[in-house]
């Protein structure tokens, strides 16, 4: 069984989206096929009854529903807060972004780990470096800098896994809502053409209901599912920097004097570094 990927099943969408933009034009199609085969054999095949009034009301109110599904599903309805088929394919490729998105923030996990290693081994030795400068650094290296450090891998991580979930999570919708398309193109397909009696329009426009009600549920599914994402990420943000020290206070303390010699705010002193 093939394995498909988020990148396949934008490709298969965008596949058909020649035969997306055209179904209200075939939905339409179809009722004037079915009315030029009534006007032709003068007899409506509707149930095998004569045409009647009642029946050319029923046949015209049941092509303005079959529209209106077809419409609304595809270009969206004004007024109406439903995501659309086209709204949706303008930007059904953002998941995949969001994959290497979350390749990019594993690249910078990699520089701030070494940058934290870096600042690590960067040690003063007490052999060679005394006073409050001394004990300024080792503060600021070991409890300002190491947690921010951590704080910063431990966020760059947990986004690339909140990205990887989300696009993992969309990847069953992105298949559902592939399948319906096609099954929403083949029944206005099969149906183009045919001569049908009114228990078969009836199932027509409720086939046409019930696919197009699906594929706006699975669209508002995928929208549901970036919003969760969304609120995930922000909730990593702050508790990240909340917990861990990463925090608008980790920056170097500013000298208390002028010259550029005493960089030690440790104990407010005069003292500047001092070489053994």
């Amino acid at each position: 069984m093939a394995v498909y990927t988020l990148e396949d099943y934008v490709g298969f969408i965008n596949e058909k989206t020649t035969d997306i933009y055209s179904l209200v034009a075939n939905v339409e199609a179809v009722f004037e096929n079915l009315q030029r085969s009534i006007m032709l054999q003068g007899m409506a095949k509707l149930d095998f009854t004569p045409l009647t009034p009642a029946a050319v009301l029923l046949l015209e109110w049941k092509q303005e529903q079959a529209v209106d599904i077809v419409d609304t599903c595809v270009n969206g309805k004004e007024g109406s807060n439903n995501p659309s088929l086209k709204q949706f394919i303008e930007c059904m490729d953002f998941p995949v972004t969001l994959i290497e998105t979350a390749n990019q923030w594993r690249n910078v996990k990699t520089f701030v780990t070494n940058a934290g290693n870096a600042c690590s081994d960067a040690e003063l030795e007490v052999s060679k470096w005394e006073g409050d400068g001394q004990e300024a650094y080792e503060y600021m290296r070991r409890f300002r800098q190491a947690p921010a450090f951590k704080a910063t891998v431990d966020f760059t991580e947990k986004m690339a896994e909140v990205l990887e979930d989300f696009a993992d999570g969309v990847l069953s919708y992105y298949n559902d809502l592939h399948t319906n398309i096609i099954s929403l193109i083949n029944t206005v397909k099969n149906f183009l053409g045919s001569v049908m009696s009114i228990k078969l329009v009836q199932a027509f426009v409720d086939l046409l209901s019930e696919t197009c009600g699906t594929i706006t549920d699975l669209i508002w599914s995928i929208v549901k599912s970036l919003a969760k994402a969304r609120i995930a990420g922000n909730t990593i943000l702050d508790s990240v920097g909340a917990n861990l020290g990463y925090t608008m206070e980790n920056k170097w303390p500013t000298p208390d004097v002028s010259s550029f010699s005493d960089f030690s705010t440790w104990d407010k002193s005069d003292s500047a570094w001092e070489v053994r």
